[in-house]
């Protein structure tokens, strides 16, 4: 600046009575509390210009005044003789200053004498002093800065305005509910601040946290007398994350005008608080935290008591002070959880509603401005707004749309919202144009400040709500009663204020559209109501935990999840004991835990809201708020469940010779394994002639669960039906008959009967075959059918439902081949005296003990066959459901069904000894539930193998005709039970391996080696 010749140029600064150096215009200083710093003129050549006319008044009647260095603006506007209460009050002068709004807020003489303590209000912050005879800002000024020692100042939440002595909760109660994110408000001084190595030698040691990298932030939540609640932090983790002054700033620069940051802090209210912490006695509770900041390097902390009441901040009009009451503590109402979640889903409805979506149809000019909003979840990507995508030239906007977003609790669900800048239709996308990047914002809607990059796009913190005619109550009911006076209409009018444009012209006015107010800020006392929140804050949203902004593509991304309320209240209790009667029966027992499922399904038939909402206002000066809209629906779905599995085979038959030989012994209720043996052929020849008349044997089985995406158990109602509600099941039968008549079970059964009996039969094979000791078993489908309905998205992002399909059945038909060679063997010498001897052993330690001792002994091979409708990734011999899937919205139908054929061998050989005690004394060995097994003695073998031939959906299409082929090779399992346990102890043993391939079952042969 040019050298001044003429008044005060200098002045000294002495530390402790030491004087340190000369202080030259525009200099930067330090002052340091704790140490007496004086500002001394003298008549001398240094301090005062050597044109000066009367030295000694000059530095006798000198003035000394200052401000906020970053408010030097304001002063220089203020009007002559106008006072600006933002200078410092230093004691007050004799005669009014015209100049800057100093008036009478200076201080007069030689020396000005500071002594800053670490309290002081000017702490940590530059001020421009200013030192001068007459008019101030023409002579000498310099900057100080007072620092103390790293520590924070400052640290308190927003005053609620509540009624202590409330009698019921409203939305406007000014309490805190569970689920809300508040603002905890902390300034720390010198957290962290650089002191340069030329003041450090001017000024001795000075204590200081130079940066960021080792600061970690730890926050506690706590009662209001600051008694610790959980064990574990709410907040942790780096300091440097917190400070949207750091963040908005290019890396960890700090401002030069200041020495102070201010750091906020999103808490959220967990509901798990709730009947933990807060117990359903207290209406409401006064919760506070513990804030420490620790250099990890250092291990230096940094703690302070919360007890600030009031704060002094410089007014938002830049003209005065402001003295704002805040709080060491913050309030919240005991509601239930069904309560705490409706009140914020209302919450979210108000904020939005105050948000002010417009429905642009015309194009807007600004050129602080996007072009286009797309919603992507993944899969899909929707385009909700683009001014350029109608032919006609409107804007084609969609924001009225939310996207649809099925999602748990347990795995959130990302969701990406980008802005993009378009030059034209066919441009590629840029950019959005911001004052950051060098486009004039005419700061539209953003608190009369420029749109400073994409945190301003995406407003995720306090934002302006929009005016729009059509939400106006007032202006509605006066048009209501101006069109009540108006002369009558000769045609119908259309009259609303959601349609304003459309309305007809009254008292000469036509109403403007909401698109003609775009840009009208809320009135102030809507904007009031909203102050104090965050669009962020409202939703339960968590930067860094719920959502990123990405400035480098022009997109936020949320992490969304679906909160269930897994409370258990009386509207459940009400359901299951009054409208149903599960709980009366007992079939809840087992789910307690899960009874909170119920309420989803009373709200899905009730037509209540199921889903919860989330937005991001995207706003710049073209299209200010504009609104981007998720709506996520619960991942659960209800699932009905049959299984049917018909016990009676469809068709038995047993050679004469395996009759004859099991009917040699008639012990009544004694036990063989003779006895056992004849007592199952009985059974199944008398089941399958009786079946006619008494229906088959099943099990039965159908139940609903629940399945809610992330957790472990599902609910599940139902029974299994069992043997004696099989004459009940008899329609259900249709499928035995339906795959009888396809297949020709009847017809293969009366002609096995003609052959056999046929005089030109008894000899060759068929006679062979006969004399064997063998059965033969064609059995049923065994068949489980599910069907889930749940919640979906759609390619459109509308909301809708999708069905779920699992089948299997395993077999859908199968057959058994059994040759008894115990049976066999009876028939030759000198086996059958053997078998009969151990046959007569048998029976008579069965006989003489009672019932207590049995000898068991079984060989046989067995050779099965089956059919089985199995589902996609089948293989292996391993049989999976079939899936099928069908969203009704987009009206795909997505699965795959495949059949799959299986051979197997068993050749088997067992024998055990079983000695049994009694239930309950007096009780007889007869009867088997009488039964209690003591001691077994045991040894047996079975060697098995199977080949399975897997066809896929596509067998047969496009000349494809490959199946896959697996040979389970040759397993050899061998058994000994020993001691008093039921328990066998089973080894196996793979002798020859197994070998799976694809082959060509038409075209060429397949081969398997």
């Amino acid at each position: 600046m040019e050298e001044i010749r003429k008044g005060i140029r200098a002045c000294y600064h002495e530390i402790d009575g030491t004087k340190a150096f000369t202080i030259v215009p525009d200099s930067v200083i330090y002052i340091l509390s704790g140490r007496k710093h004086r500002f001394i003129l003298e008549n001398d050549a240094t301090v005062l210009g050597e044109k000066t006319t009367n030295p000694k008044t000059t530095v006798a009647e000198a003035k000394w005044a200052f401000i906020l260095s970053y408010l030097w603006a304001e002063a220089k506007k203020t009007p002559q003789k106008e006072m600006l209460p933002l200078w410092a009050d230093l004691g007050g002068g004799k005669d009014s200053v015209e100049f800057l709004g100093i008036d009478k807020q200076y201080k007069q003489g030689s020396i000005l004498e500071l002594n800053p303590s670490s309290d002081d209000v000017w702490l940590g912050n530059y001020h421009r002093m200013e030192v001068f005879s007459h008019i101030p800002g023409k002579g000498l000024f310099f900057h100080f800065l007072t620092i103390d020692k790293p520590h924070i100042y400052l640290a308190y939440f927003d005053k609620q305005k509540v009624d202590p002595e409330i009698k019921e909760f409203s939305l406007k109660d000014g309490y805190y509910s569970y689920g809300e994110v508040i603002k905890f408000h902390v300034a720390t001084h010198m957290l962290p601040l650089k002191i340069s190595d030329q003041y450090k030698k001017q000024y001795g040691k000075i204590e200081e946290e130079p940066s960021f990298k080792d600061l970690e932030v730890e926050i506690h939540i706590t009662d209001e007398n600051h008694k610790v609640l959980k064990e574990d932090p709410i907040i942790k983790g780096k300091l440097i994350d917190y400070s949207p002054a750091v963040k908005d700033a290019a890396g960890v620069n700090i401002s030069s005008g200041t020495a102070n940051i201010s750091y906020e802090f999103p808490i959220f209210i967990d509901p798990k608080w709730k009947d933990d912490i807060h117990t359903k006695d207290q209406k409401t509770k006064a919760y506070s935290v513990n804030i420490k900041i620790t250099n990890t390097k250092t291990k230096k902390e940094y703690t302070i008591d919360l007890n600030q009441n009031k704060i002094r901040k410089v007014a938002q009009s830049k003209r005065d002070f402001d003295d704002v009451d805040v709080s060491p503590v913050f309030w919240v109402k005991y509601e239930s959880m069904e309560t705490v979640m409706t009140r914020m889903e209302q919450k979210k409805a108000n904020m939005i509603q105050y948000i002010g979506d417009i429905d642009y149809s015309i194009r807007e000019k600004n050129p602080c401005a996007y072009s286009k909003i797309t919603i992507n979840d993944g899969k899909n990507e929707y385009e909700i707004f683009n001014e350029y995508a109608n032919q006609n030239g409107s804007v084609k906007d969609k924001s009225q749309n939310w996207i649809t977003v099925i999602a748990g609790d347990k795995d959130a669900k990302e969701i990406k919202i980008t802005a993009k800048y378009l030059k034209d239709k066919d441009a590629t996308p840029e950019n959005v144009r911001t004052a950051k990047n060098g486009y004039m914002c005419q700061m539209i809607l953003n608190d009369d400040k420029p749109h400073n990059g994409i945190r301003d796009v995406f407003k995720m913190d306090w934002i302006v709500g929009q005016y729009k005619p059509s939400q106006d109550p007032k202006l509605f009911m006066e048009r209501i009663l101006s069109f009540a006076k108006a002369p009558a209409p000769s045609s119908p009018m259309v009259f609303h204020p959601s349609n304003s444009d459309k309305a007809p012209k009254l008292a000469g006015n036509k109403a403007p559209t909401d698109q003609e107010m775009k840009g009208t800020p809320q009135p102030k006392e809507v904007q009031e109501a909203f102050k104090g929140v965050s669009v962020s804050g409202i939703q339960g949203l968590q930067e860094g935990t719920d959502f990123t902004i990405n400035e480098s593509d022009d997109s936020i991304t949320l992490k969304l999840k679906y909160q269930y309320n897994k409370s258990y209240d009386d509207k459940i209790a009400n359901y299951l004991y009054g409208e149903q009667d599960y709980l009366s029966k007992g079939l809840f027992n087992d789910n307690y835990k899960n009874l909170w499922v119920i309420r989803y399904l009373i709200k899905f038939f009730g037509n209540e809201q199921l889903h919860q909402t989330y937005f991001v206002p995207v706003t710049t000066c073209r299209y200010p708020n504009q609104i981007a809209g998720i709506r996520v629906f619960p991942d659960m779905k209800w699932v009905f469940n049959f299984n049917y599995n018909i016990e009676t085979p469809l068709y038995y038959s047993a050679t004469t010779p395996l009759e004859e030989y099991y009917s040699g012994f008639s012990e009544g209720k004694i036990n063989t394994q003779n006895n056992t043996t004849r007592k199952e052929i009985m059974n199944k020849t008398v089941d399958n002639r009786l079946q006619h008349y008494v229906g088959r044997k099943t099990t039965f089985g159908i139940y609903v669960e629940c399945e809610v995406s992330g957790e472990d158990d599902v609910i599940k109602l139902g029974k299994d039906f069992n043997e004696k509600f099989r004459k009940m099941l008899q329609p259900l039968f249709w499928m035995v008959n339906k795959i009888d008549g396809d297949l020709g079970v009847t017809d293969a059964r009366n002609e096995n009967n003609r052959l056999q009996n046929a005089p030109g039969t008894q000899k060759g094979l068929m006679a062979r075959l006969k004399a064997l000791p063998m059965s033969f078993e064609l059995n049923p489908p065994n068949i489980g059918l599910g069907l889930a309905i749940g919640l979906a998205g759609s390619e459109s992002g509308r909301q809708t439902y999708e069905l779920e399909g699992r089948l299997i059945a395993d077999p859908i038909i199968g057959a058994k081949v059994k040759l008894d060679i115990l049976a066999l063997g009876s028939k030759f010498k000198p086996w059958g005296a053997i078998i009969d001897a151990l046959d007569l052993v048998s029976w008579l330690a069965n006989l003489f003990s009672g019932g207590r001792v049995e000898v068991n002994y079984e060989l046989y091979f067995e050779l099965s066959a089956s059919i089985k409708l199995i589902g996609e990734g089948s293989g292996d011999g391993e049989s999976k459901p079939a899936n099928i899937r069908y969203n009704f919205e987009d009206q795909s139908l997505q699965g795959s069904l495949g059949l799959q054929g299986e051979l197997k061998g068993i050749l088997h050989a067992s024998f055990s000894l079983k000695i049994y005690v009694k239930n309950e004394k007096n009780k007889s060995f007869e009867a088997e539930e009488n039964k209690k097994k003591s001691l077994g003695l045991g040894i047996g073998a079975e060697a098995s193998t199977s080949v399975t031939l897997t066809l896929s959906k596509n067998f047969g299409k496009k000349d494809d005709w490959d199946a896959d082929f697996y040979f389970a090779g040759v397993t050899l399992k061998v058994w000994a039970e020993a001691g008093y346990s039921d328990k066998t102890d089973a080894k196996s043993v793979k002798i020859i391996p197994d070998a799976k391939s694809t082959i060509n079952i038409f075209k060429n042969k397949g081969e398997v080696k």
